[in-house]
């Protein structure tokens, strides 16, 4: 099992493979490896898109997200792919990602911009974007979407919206930032 080498997107290499704890990894194509592998996969079963569609439809958060995670399900079935091990939900883990975003907040990360969204300060992190292979500087602000006037940099990202009037009641959370709703939680770079 220890002749495994993999490419190290931060150092731009191939480095032999050595699991975190002996025996086990946490990527499911290993298993023919003989590692013992944890498969989780999340899903996102709150967001602005699913909010939009769900109020397009007139059905509930809840049976939107319920009825595409069946669909993925016959889709992975229909082509041969193994459920997961784990398929947290999102909204299962709000305090834990509001403890998150308030910690990334207290050691400068990210702060309420003035429309009442907590975003993540891209620029207090010197490493953001490095196992992609860019930098900051080299970013360009809007190409996906529309730059948001609130932000303190037009590179900074939502974690966190504020709740808008039209949403469903079961899309909002109570936090130190006030009524919330729709987590934007993103891996930083």
């Amino acid at each position: 099992m220890n002749s495994l080498r993999i490419y190290n997107t931060l150092t731009r290499d191939k480095q032999i493979f050595i699991p975190l704890v002996a025996g086990e990894v946490q990527m499911r194509w290993l298993r023919t490896l003989g590692y013992r592998v944890t498969y989780a996969q999340n899903i996102t079963d709150i967001d602005d898109k699913i909010i939009r569609r769900a109020l397009e439809n007139g059905e509930t958060i809840a049976a939107l997200t319920a009825r595409f995670t069946r669909a993925m399900h016959e889709d992975a079935a229909a082509l041969g792919v193994e459920r997961p091990d784990l398929e947290p939900r999102a909204t299962e883990f709000v305090p834990q990602m509001l403890a998150l975003i308030e910690t990334l907040e207290k050691n400068g990360y990210a702060y309420q911009a003035a429309d009442g969204d907590v975003n993540y300060a891209v620029r207090k992190f010197a490493a953001y974007g490095q196992l992609a292979g860019f930098v900051a500087d080299d970013l360009r602000a809007g190409e996906r979407v529309a730059a948001n006037a609130a932000k303190q940099d037009p590179l900074d990202f939502v974690l966190w919206k504020r709740a808008k009037p039209d949403e469903p009641a079961d899309t909002r959370w109570d936090s130190k930032w006030g009524t919330t709703s729709t987590l934007k939680m993103h891996a930083a770079g």
